[in-house]
């Protein structure tokens, strides 16, 4: 194809056609450019798919974060259950009961330690400080997850 042209422009110049050589190098500079432009659309194209399927992604990590909390927030509710239980139980073992003093501190020591209910961020974490926060375009979604954030912060400080 470049050999093709460059026959053209050369059989031009040959000739002295000056003016069907500028309308030569002007259809040559046009359809460089619409070259150019068609390239550019198709990478901004191809950046856009990519940002969609970031953010698909994100999404999907976001619910897993959500559902993980779920199961942590019911395993640490069961485990709160027990210790009541067993709180319960030290109460009337100090009452009525002949153990020991260490066996009741222990039993004591054992009821006072509390599951400490770690949420899981990463997901959110990393939206934030890698700036692909951008990516997600639920403007109502991005503003509760901010506030859901920070409120969990508040909450566990």
């Amino acid at each position: 194809m470049i050999k093709f042209f460059r026959n053209i422009r050369q059989n031009l110049i040959m000739e002295n056609k000056t003016g069907n050589y500028l309308k030569y190098a002007i259809g040559e500079i046009v359809l460089v450019m619409i070259g150019i432009l068609l390239a550019l659309q198709v990478n901004n194209w191809n950046e856009n798919r990519k940002d969609s399927i970031l953010e698909n992604t994100y999404y999907c990590r976001i619910l897993d974060d959500f559902e993980l909390d779920r199961q942590l927030i019911a395993q640490t509710h069961l485990e709160l259950d027990k210790k009541i239980d067993s709180a319960k139980q030290l109460l009337l073992d100090m009452n009525y009961s002949k153990k020991d003093n260490n066996t009741l501190i222990n039993d004591w020591v054992k009821v006072q330690r509390l599951q400490v209910f770690v949420p899981r961020k990463l997901t959110f974490e990393d939206l934030t400080t890698s700036g692909n926060l951008k990516l997600l375009t639920d403007m109502e979604l991005k503003n509760s997850l901010a506030l859901y954030y920070s409120d969990l912060e508040n909450i566990l400080k």
